[in-house]
């Protein structure tokens, strides 16, 4: 008799149209059950070829005539006109070279790692990821020799896409696809192209202006990672950064962009392999309870890293629990569940208390297998020596790189870096302090984590709906009863302590995004469970109401600017225009691209969003006590301040009014630029007053040159 709560088979798919009841008399007919149809009917080699190769021409010529049509329209300017299939076309061409291009890379480390090739739907999922760490490894590579340039980018890129075409075609009919139902099909697709259509043209979210895309941005241009010294945020560990240097190198922002939504895709795929173990058919109901949340379709139209660290680490998840099959060896499966735990790490450091903490906790339980330890199981400690061993070494780079330039690991964390500035005049700042990652406990931080976010949405991918917090309790009240597997148990285990854990960080919707995956696992599991159970009629009552709840949360309009960008994509918002309303200093990047030299450096005052800007820098970040400041507390004149600001090498200064007033409000300042020495006040008014000329103004927005010391002495 078949135990309910035992995990499903390795290559359990999401669930099937096609499945169906034990039949009457069985002895697991009561418990509901479903069981699957095979993959598909048998076929002989003949036929296999020839639906190979008519599969593959077909595919061949698709993507040729969508991407021949979408180029030609793109440089026809179809942005201008109501049109919504070319910016799908586009998006699902340069999707597609992406995933070929994860395929290949994927498929020759999947090897390595394990040794035979990937054929279930839980092994294309963990392939993918795995090839995104190696694309990423190999953006890193050529940083580390100073090749991070367009074309080696680019030819890293059209080689692993070009093995993945090649690994498809021979190996096409072996590959085990997932058998999705019907209406949770059309509803994943749907969610999807809202996102998809958001991420066509490039949002306005501040993160991905500040770092997440500027800095991918700088280090191309420069061909390395290049840091700077007075913006913590650049000694972030950049995983999605180095992965996001694919799409600015072949389009710019919104295939960036892309890569991002991508990487939401995969956690789908994740959550439902992983509900598929727990519970046989509920992978279906998980992938679409998690792809229609609202905060997940805004946060896959930007570019983050939330959903990387999402992917990467229940890809962790789904590696470990293959090493508990009897028909695995367990050591290479640990490792890639190392590998992929480090490649979250990698993404953010939050990852490392939210994720990587409790997933430790509970590791070394997995040495004891349900149905008798293996003789080959490493021990408890052996388990979690090899995925904290590998984890730490896949994530060693960018401690190393901070080690280097700061002597701090995890800089700016243990430096003491992320208390509030020193500036501020009535308040601790800590309001945008929390922005870098202040930590601590207190009754609002806690209400937050353990309801989910759901009733605090103002921030990118805050919105959860109600949905979590419905289903939640039953989860957790089927663990109380031990209705579920023992694996299923320490996983939720984790979850929780996750949760706990989140009440010390910032309460920012985005954060939980890793959490929230998790939690869709459950949800999808312990809701399927309960279907089984139920009459026919009772069962399809629930999961009617279920899915019209996750139809109305396909709605785009509250979610911030996500329907202006759909706007944008599909011609009936401006593009330039939505960019300057709410990107303040948008205006001024064109000037600075367009008429300073190329040997100029630019030091922005109040602005540390330094995408698309195609200038040398010299930033820093708001919430530490300004340059300027700091150079006119130290000087006696004017004159001393430019001649400062030369020996840096700055040529220009930009100075953001409407983002000096925002800054000062959040950090409750009288002044941006503030300070206790009036002669140094004084000397900052004449610095901006007169002695420097105004090469270029537009409202808020001035670029002062920095005149020759003679001249103003």
């Amino acid at each position: 008799m078949t135990d309910q709560s035992s995990p499903a088979p390795y290559n359990q798919g999401f669930g099937s149209s096609r499945a169906r009841s034990f039949p009457r008399g069985h002895p697991n007919r009561r418990q509901g059950i479903p069981i699957h149809h095979s993959w598909g009917p048998a076929i002989s080699r003949y036929d296999s070829e020839v639906t190979l190769t008519k599969t593959v021409g077909a595919t061949i010529t698709v993507v040729l005539a969508t991407g021949w049509a979408g180029i030609s329209l793109w440089l026809w300017g179809w942005q201008r006109s109501f049109n919504i299939t070319m910016p799908l076309a586009l998006s699902l061409l340069w999707l597609t070279v992406f995933t070929l291009a994860c395929f290949g890379a994927g498929g020759f480390a999947w090897r390595l790692v394990i040794g035979r090739p990937a054929v279930s739907p839980a092994d294309l999922t963990l392939t993918l990821a795995l090839g995104a760490g190696v694309l990423a490894a190999c953006s890193g590579i050529l940083a580390t020799v100073g090749l991070l340039m367009k074309t080696p980018v680019l030819l890293v890129l059209a080689t692993a896409a070009a093995g993945g075409g090649i690994s498809i075609h021979r190996r096409w009919t072996d590959l085990r696809w997932p058998q999705f139902p019907r209406p949770h099909a059309v509803l994943l697709l749907a969610a999807g192209a809202i996102a998809i259509l958001g991420a066509s043209s490039l949002g306005v979210f501040y993160d991905q202006w500040n770092y997440h895309l500027a800095f991918p941005f700088q280090w191309l241009r420069e061909g390395m990672i290049i840091t700077y010294p007075r913006h913590a945020y650049s000694f972030f560990p950049a995983n999605m950064g180095l992965l996001y240097i694919y799409g600015l190198a072949t389009g710019g922002g919104w295939t960036a962009q892309l890569i991002h939504w991508w990487m939401g895709a995969l956690t789908v795929g994740a959550v439902g392999s992983l509900a598929g173990r727990f519970f046989a058919s509920s992978g279906a109901v998980a992938a679409i309870i998690l792809a229609a949340t609202p905060g997940v379709i805004e946060l896959a139209a930007v570019a983050g890293a939330d959903l990387g660290v999402a992917a990467f680490f229940l890809c962790a998840w789904l590696a470990v629990l293959r090493a508990t099959d009897t028909h695995e060896k367990s050591r290479r499966w640990y490792v890639l569940g190392g590998i992929f735990l480090g490649l979250s790490v990698g993404s953010k450091y939050l990852a490392i208390l939210l994720l990587a903490i409790p997933f430790g906790l509970v590791l070394p339980l997995f040495s004891r297998s349900m149905g008798g330890k293996k003789q080959t199981d490493p021990s408890g400690f052996t388990t979690l020596l090899i995925v904290t061993g590998t984890a730490i070494l896949i994530w060693s780079p960018w401690a190393i790189r901070n080690v280097i330039a700061t002597g701090d690991p995890v800089y700016p964390y243990l430096s003491g870096s992320v208390s509030s500035s020193t500036m501020e005049t009535t308040d601790d700042g800590e309001d945008l302090a929390d922005g870098i990652g202040s930590f601590g406990w207190d009754p609002d931080r806690l209400f937050f984590a353990v309801t989910l976010g759901a009733f605090d949405t103002g921030d990118v991918g805050g919105r959860v709906g109600p949905v979590f917090l419905w289903l939640m309790p039953l989860w957790l009240v089927q663990l109380i009863r031990r209705q579920t597997s023992r694996y299923e148990r320490l996983f939720a285990s984790a979850t929780f302590l996750g949760l706990l854990l989140a009440s010390l960080i910032p309460s920012f919707g985005r954060y939980l995004i890793p959490l929230l995956a998790s939690c869709a696992v459950g949800c999808g599991a312990s809701f399927q469970r309960l279907i089984c159970r139920l009459s026919k009629s009772w069962a399809t009552v629930l999961s009617t109401i279920l899915f019209v709840i996750l139809i109305g949360n396909l709605n785009p309009f509250p979610l911030g600017h996500l329907q202006r960008q759909i706007g944008v994509s599909i011609g009936v918002v401006d593009e330039e225009k939505f960019l300057s309303t709410y990107v303040s200093h948008y205006p001024a990047i064109e000037y600075i691209n367009r008429e300073l030299p190329a040997d100029a450096m630019v030091y922005p005052v109040a602005e540390a969003r330094s995408f698309r800007i195609e200038r040398r820098l010299l930033l820093e970040d708001q919430i530490e006590k300004p340059l300027v400041v700091e150079i006119a507390e130290s000087t006696r004149s004017t004159a001393q301040m430019v001649e400062r600001f030369r020996t840096l090498g700055v040529t220009h200064i930009l100075v953001n009014q409407l983002e000096a007033r925002r800054m000062a409000e959040i950090n409750h300042r009288d002044d941006y630029l503030v300070t206790d020495d009036p002669a140094a006040r004084r000397r900052i008014r004449e610095f901006f007053g007169g002695a420097l000329p105004v090469v270029w103004q537009n409202r808020h927005l001035t670029v002062f040159q920095l005149p020759k010391v003679s001249r103003i002495e």
